[in-house]
């Protein structure tokens, strides 16, 4: 589990589902996320089936984003093995579109790069943004995140690559 001032980082519980389906389907969350293009319920729930089972006890894993509060999802959010480096980890983050500009997303990026380089020992992190995603590229910029190259992922698209490393991070 993962958390900040306002997030928890949780397991999926069944409870979540109907709410992960509509931010899969919702084109404003990801037409620039994942493949590009809303989820049929079908695909939507074959990727919570596949893709949302933790976070484990070290913090990996796909999980879903709420708030501490009162527990309501907002997203979802995780460190995953990265498939184009894959000895590195990539942080990343969806958020429901109702929630979006309030400083989330940058608030569980920041959580999750401290449990990778802190925690976990990693010496950098990962995050890959379409180059069209300007919402996701100034949180990255404002967690201090450096851009290091652009690449093609199969079935995404082109992404920028972003990477904070652990000496970054203490400065």
């Amino acid at each position: 589990m993962i958390e900040s001032q306002r997030l928890l980082l949780r397991a999926f519980r069944e409870a979540d589902r109907s709410f992960l389906v509509e931010l899969l389907g919702d084109e404003s969350v990801t037409a620039l996320l994942l493949s590009g293009r809303p989820f049929e319920p079908a695909a939507a729930h074959g990727f919570i089936d596949a893709e949302l089972r933790g976070p484990d006890e070290g913090g990996l894993g796909l999980g879903v984003l709420a708030l501490k509060d009162t527990g309501r999802p907002v997203g979802f959010a995780g460190l995953i093995p990265c498939k184009v480096e894959p000895d590195e980890l990539e942080l990343g983050f969806a958020l429901h579109s109702d929630v979006q500009g309030r400083g989330y997303g940058t608030e569980i990026g920041l959580a999750q790069a401290r449990h990778a380089l802190e925690r976990l020992g990693r010496d950098r992190v990962l995050a890959l943004a379409h180059p069209d995603n300007e919402a996701s590229l100034a949180v990255l910029r404002k967690m201090g995140m450096t851009r290091t190259r652009q690449v093609t992922v199969p079935g995404r698209g082109p992404r920028l690559i972003f990477e904070l490393t652990a000496s970054r991070a203490e400065s």
